[in-house]
């Protein structure tokens, strides 16, 4: 049997279309206009720079923007900024991501097809978990001043206690070893 004939016997697959290839070439010449760009696009994005990079043709790839924050001490400082915006953006998502309860039941169908009741859709409520807890953990690594995890702990003390803190050390203990005597 040919393979003409195979080839045609079989059901066409559907496929779906390729995304526009981009050029070759990436912009490399350093300009404040593209850096401002930058910064303005990643302080209001909650994608990695990376994928920035890939859906802006016109900006550079990843690695220059990376040398050019090693180059630049004013874009570096500008980046550092947008960066501290992104975490702030990323905190005002998780807000609107937990508020946004509208998928989190589904009805419950008879067989007529009327809504008898309602049930928990379980897994996009735990999406929805998943998807605040990494905006929350990104926004703290972005800007742990703002977002982290505060791990120091103060403590004060009264002045009270203070006082009897240094009478305790002013005084000398006596540390010599005394005998029990058995009272039996």
């Amino acid at each position: 049997m040919p393979s003409d004939t195979l080839a045609t016997s079989q059901p066409e697959q559907q496929t779906t279309p390729a995304p526009a290839k981009r050029p070759p070439w990436r912009p490399t010449l350093y300009t404040p206009e593209l850096t401002d760009r930058i910064c303005t696009v990643v302080s209001q994005s909650a994608k990695s720079l990376a994928t920035i990079c890939a859906e802006n043709p016109d900006f550079p790839c990843r690695d220059t923007i990376y040398d050019w924050l090693d180059r630049h001490p004013d874009f570096s400082y500008a980046f550092q900024r947008a960066r501290q915006k992104q975490a702030d953006f990323l905190a005002e998502q998780t807000l609107e991501i937990a508020d946004d309860t509208s998928r989190d039941w589904e009805p419950i169908l008879d067989g007529n097809g009327n809504v008898v009741g309602v049930r928990v859709d379980g897994e996009h409520v735990q999406a929805r978990k998943l998807r605040i807890d990494t905006r929350a953990r990104m926004a703290g690594k972005l800007h742990p001043k703002r977002w982290g995890d505060n791990l120091n702990v103060q403590v004060s003390i009264g002045e009270e206690l203070r006082k009897l803190v240094r009478e305790a050390n002013a005084e000398p203990l006596d540390v010599t070893p005394k005998r029990i005597e058995d009272k039996t």
